[in-house]
C-alpha cells in the first residue's frame, strides 16, 4: 500500500489580547495544528494530527510505501533536527 496524497487541513486559534501569555520565544498570540488525511493507493483514508509545521509532511511521506520496514525516525531525523545557521 502506498501514499496516493496527503491532505493537510491547518486549524488556528488567535488568543484574544487578554488571553496572551509570554513564554520563552515571545509572546504567545495563538495555536496551530493540523488535521492529516492520508489517501492510499487502495482507496483507505487515514487521519491523524501533526502539531509540527504542516508543510513537512507532505514534502516528506508522499509516495511513500506504508508496508515498508523501514525506521521512520532514521529517516525523519534530517529533516526534523535543528540546525541553526551559522
Amino acid at each position: 500500500m502506498t501514499i496516493d496524497h496527503i491532505d493537510v487541513i491547518n486549524l488556528c486559534f488567535e488568543y484574544p489580547a487578554e488571553r496572551r501569555f509570554d513564554y520563552a520565544g515571545g509572546t504567545c498570540t495563538g495555536r496551530l495544528s493540523s488535521l492529516i488525511l492520508v489517501h492510499t493507493g487502495t482507496g483507505h483514508v487515514g487521519i491523524g494530527s501533526a502539531y509540527s509545521h504542516a508543510g513537512w509532511v507532505t514534502v516528506i511521506e508522499k509516495g511513500r510505501d506504508t508496508t515498508s520496514e523501514q525506521n521512520p525516525r532514521k529517516r525523519l531525523l534530517p529533516v526534523t533536527t535543528f540546525r541553526p545557521k551559522n
